[in-house]
């Protein structure tokens, strides 16, 4: 649950933060809508080939560990944000999206292996607990959003 609400988010405050990091300076207006453009595409690529290399994972670790991993780039990157990156440079904003990527990638593909595992031992009521794994993450992200929104 903590994974995607994680990746959701970043997916909706990234841009925001960019645009109030940026200057109100008239000559770096398109630099700005580009660094918007640019940098959740910068994430989504990360995640997209992080998702490639957790094919592979089998033999080296387990889910937990991967999740653990995962966490770990998501606390880095936020701690890189709680920090301030300097408005001179997009290359540390870049670089935090890319932890980003892989924070999300590798936290929620580990959840869906833990959720997998759980059915497979239980065996019965799969649909179900996907069901409510699922609602109760869209739930909790709305809820929020909102919340943050309203704050």
């Amino acid at each position: 649950m903590a994974s995607r609400l994680f990746t959701i988010l970043n997916l909706i405050y990234i841009p925001l933060y960019i645009d109030e990091r940026s200057t109100t300076d008239q000559t770096r207006i398109d630099e700005v809508r580009e660094t918007i453009a640019t940098v959740p595409l910068v994430s989504y690529i990360a995640s997209f080939l992080t998702s490639i290399l957790l094919k592979y994972k089998n033999g080296i670790c387990n889910d937990k560990m991967i999740y653990a991993i995962g966490t770990t780039f998501g606390l880095l990157s936020s701690i890189l944000i709680g920090i301030g990156v300097p408005t001179t440079s997009d290359t540390e904003l870049y670089v935090i999206a890319a932890l980003i990527g892989i924070s999300g990638s590798s936290t929620m593909v580990a959840s869906l292996c833990l959720t997998a595992n759980f059915v497979k031992t239980n065996g019965h009521g799969g649909g179900m607990i996907y069901s409510l794994v699922t609602f109760t993450d869209k739930l909790i992200s709305g809820a929020v959003v909102l919340l943050v929104q309203n704050m």
